[in-house]
């Protein structure tokens, strides 16, 4: 079938590419934590970003929804969320998330009590000379958090992550052994 209209019918299929490769990285990581203690959940949503002043009490407002929360312990380790969009490469040669994504990921740095968050995009060709990308955000107490910028090759059944910083987001998640 081409793209472009025809006489001919044919089948059409459509998926939502965000749901299906948050879906692919959540599997990754989850057989890749099965021996590590940490625990990998989807679409958590305990936690909300603001709270609502009223008398007599108050309300929460503002659901967050990070597409992964790594836990250890029974606490937040890493807190990620997966875009399926192109990033682009900055003039300086560092992967530069769309400022949306990083205001995501602000919030998420309020609510949960970690220091290791992630952007995860799909690996394409124009990024392949990318410098491996982390950006500090702002202290909030004594806590000082990451944001690292990491790249899965969706072409390969290996699912290599091809651009990683070395911040502390759990390597084993990231490196570990394939999807089998």
């Amino acid at each position: 079938p081409n793209i472009r209209s025809g006489d001919a019918m044919a089948p059409g299929m459509l998926f939502d590419m965000n749901k299906l490769f948050e879906s692919a990285v959540v599997t990754l990581f989850r057989r890749r934590s099965r021996a590590t203690g940490l625990i990998v959940k989807a679409q958590e949503t305990g936690r909300h970003l603001a709270t609502l002043l009223s008398q007599p009490g108050s309300r929460h407002a503002f659901r967050l929804r990070p597409d992964i929360v790594i836990s250890e312990g029974g606490q937040p380790f890493a807190v990620a969320d997966t875009k399926w969009t192109r990033i682009k490469v900055s003039a300086n040669g560092f992967l530069a998330p769309d400022p949306s994504h990083m205001y995501q990921i602000q919030a998420y740095a309020a609510a949960y009590p970690c220091e290791h968050f992630a952007l995860i995009y799909p690996w394409h060709q124009g990024i392949l000379h990318a410098k491996p990308t982390a950006y500090t955000l702002p202290p909030i107490g004594t806590r000082r958090p990451v944001v690292s910028v990491v790249c899965i090759d969706v072409q390969t059944d290996l699912f290599p992550t091809r651009s990683t910083p070395p911040t502390g987001f759990p390597e084993q998640l990231l490196h570990g052994p394939a999807i089998q």
